[in-house]
C-alpha cells in the first residue's frame, strides 16, 4: 500500500488457493477462484494474496451496493485486539473474515515519536476525502474501518496462508472486492513487527496501511510509483494522485480479480476522483491549484554527458510532496526538498525524453523535454533560478478527472500486501 511489498518468489504467481472454510487445497474451478478461498501471486520479489469471500456490508437494509461509503471514521488501532472469524466484517465488534479462529492480534510497542508519524502520515494521505482519521476509537454508533498495527501475518491470517521465512515476509492484509466495491465496516492490518523488522520507516508503515485501508473504499493497484496504490519501487513520500492510470501489480491490466477469473470493475482508476466518489465530498479535493513547475537546467534539446544534474523550480498553493524525474518513462530520482536537484546516472549515448513531475498531494504538473546524450557534452551547469529562455517543452497540468465505478455483484476479497522492494532501489 506505500512503501512497499513483500519479498517471495515469482513461483508462487501459479494461483494457490486454499478454501477459508476448512483451509484444504482447492483448486481453482471453471477458470475462476472459488468463493471463500486465498488466492496467493507473487513476481519480482512480491508475495500477494486475496481472500474471495461471499457476503457484503451494506449501509443499510435498502442499500446491498452502496455508491457512497458510511464508514468514514477511520481508527487506528495499535492496542491489539482479540477478533473472532465471520462471513462479514464487522469493525464494532471486531468480526473479520480474515481470521479463521479467534485470535488474540498483539499491540505493537512502538515509541511515541514513531507512532506519532504513522498517524500523521495517515492524515495527511486521506485529508482531501472528507475522512476522520484518529487513533482514538470512535464515538458510539459510528461507522467505522479499524487498521490494526502490530505483531506478523501469522497473528491474523490461517496457518497455511504464511510463507516460510525464506520466501517472504507479508506486511498487509485487506478485504477486497472483485466488483471493487466499498466494504463497510473493515478491519484491515498492517503487520508493523515484521516491516520494522526489515527496516520499513515510520512512513513506509503509514503508506502500507494507506493501501489496505483504501483496498475497503474500492481502490485496486495501480502502476504509478508515487501512490500508495502501487507495487513498484519508489524513494519519496506516496501520496493519492489524480490522472487516469492503469490498474495492475506490474504490468497493466483491467482493473479487478480479473486474473482469478471475474469480470472487470472498470478499465482503469483515478485514485483521488474514484476517493472522492466514494467518500462523497463532492466533485473536487479541496485543493485544486496544481504546482508550477520549470526545469531551469538542462535545455530543450540540449547535449548533455551521461551523467548530469537536472535543476527544477516548483511551488504550490499549499506545498510540493515529490518531484520526480523519468527518462523513456522510467523512474531515475525524487526530491522531495528544495532547492529540487534530480540525477541521471550512466544513460546510454542518444536521444532520450526526460520528464519531471510534481506533485502536491493531489494535483500533478508536468514537464518533458528532450536530450541527446553524447560523451563530448560539457557538463549541466546550475542555472541561475530563471527558467531558460525559448524552452519549448511540453507543458502538463494535471488536476482532478473522473474515477471509475464499481461493478455488479457484491463479493468480498481480501489483498495481502507486503512491503519491502517496491520502495528501494
Amino acid at each position: 500500500m506505500k512503501s512497499s511489498l513483500v519479498l517471495v518468489l515469482g513461483a508462487l504467481m501459479v494461483p494457490a488457493v486454499a478454501a477459508a472454510d476448512d483451509n484444504a487445497p482447492n483448486p481453482i474451478v471453471e477458470g475462476r477462484a472459488p468463493m471463500h478461498s486465498f488466492v496467493v501471486e507473487g513476481s519480482g520479489g512480491i508475495l500477494t494474496a486475496r481472500q474471495i469471500v461471499e457476503g457484503s456490508n451494506p449501509t443499510s437494509a435498502d442499500d446491498p451496493n452502496p455508491a457512497v461509503a458510511a464508514s468514514l471514521y477511520i481508527y487506528l488501532n495499535k492496542n491489539g485486539s482479540t477478533l473472532n472469524p465471520g462471513g462479514v466484517d464487522n469493525s464494532a465488534t471486531h468480526t473479520s473474515t480474515i481470521v479463521d479462529t479467534t485470535r488474540n492480534f498483539p499491540a505493537w510497542s512502538v515509541s511515541a515519536a514513531d507512532w506519532n508519524t504513522v498517524v500523521s502520515s495517515l492524515q495527511e494521505m486521506y485529508a482531501p476525502f472528507g475522512t476522520t482519521v484518529s487513533d482514538q476509537p470512535p464515538p458510539a454508533g459510528t461507522r467505522f474501518i479499524m487498521a490494526m498495527f502490530g505483531g506478523t501475518a501469522g497473528d491474523a491470517l490461517p496457518a497455511d496462508q504464511v510463507p516460510p521465512p525464506d520466501q517472504g515476509v507479508i506486511l498487509g492484509v485487506s478485504p477486497f472486492t472483485p466488483d471493487c466495491g466499498i466494504i463497510e465496516d473493515s478491519i484491515v492490518f498492517t503487520f508493523a513487527q515484521s516491516a520494522v523488522q526489515i527496516g520499513e520507516t515510520p512512513r513506509q508503515i503509514a503508506e502500507i496501511a494507506a493501501q489496505e485501508i483504501a483496498h475497503s473504499f474500492g481502490l485496486d493497484h495501480i502502476l504509478n510509483a508515487s501512490d500508495p496504490m502501487t507495487y513498484l519501487d519508489y524513494t519519496g513520500n506516496r501520496s493519492f494522485k489524480s490522472g487516469v492510470m492503469s490498474c495492475g501489480e506490474y504490468s497493466a491490466r483491467a482493473c479487478g480479480l480479473v486474473q482469478y477469473g471475474y469480470p472487470s470493475c472498470r478499465a482503469n482508476q483515478d485514485d483521488v476522483a474514484l476517493m472522492i466518489e466514494r467518500t462523497g465530498t463532492g466533485g473536487t479535493p479541496g485543493d485544486t491549484v496544481a504546482p508550477t513547475l520549470s526545469i531551469t537546467a538542462p535545455q530543450n534539446n540540449a547535449l548533455v554527458p551521461p551523467t548530469f544534474n537536472v535543476y527544477v523550480t516548483a511551488a504550490d498553493n499549499e506545498a510540493i510532496t515529490t518531484v520526480e524525474l523519468y527518462v523513456d518513462d522510467a523512474l531515475i530520482d525524487t526530491s522531495v526538498t528544495a532547492p529540487f536537484q534530480l540525477h541521471a546516472t550512466s544513460l546510454s549515448l542518444g536521444d532520450h525524453t526526460l520528464q519531471v513531475i510534481a506533485s502536491d498531494g493531489i494535483n500533478q504538473t508536468t514537464r518533458n523535454i528532450a536530450i541527446t546524450v553524447d560523451d563530448s557534452a560539457d557538463p549541466v551547469d546550475p542555472p541561475d533560478g530563471n527558467p531558460p529562455p525559448g524552452d519549448d517543452g511540453d507543458y502538463v497540468t494535471g488536476g482532478c478527472s473522473a474515477g471509475g465505478s464499481g461493478g455488479a455483484g457484491l463479493i468480498l476479497g481480501l489483498a495481502l500486501v507486503g512491503l519491502i522492494a517496491r520502495r528501494r532501489k
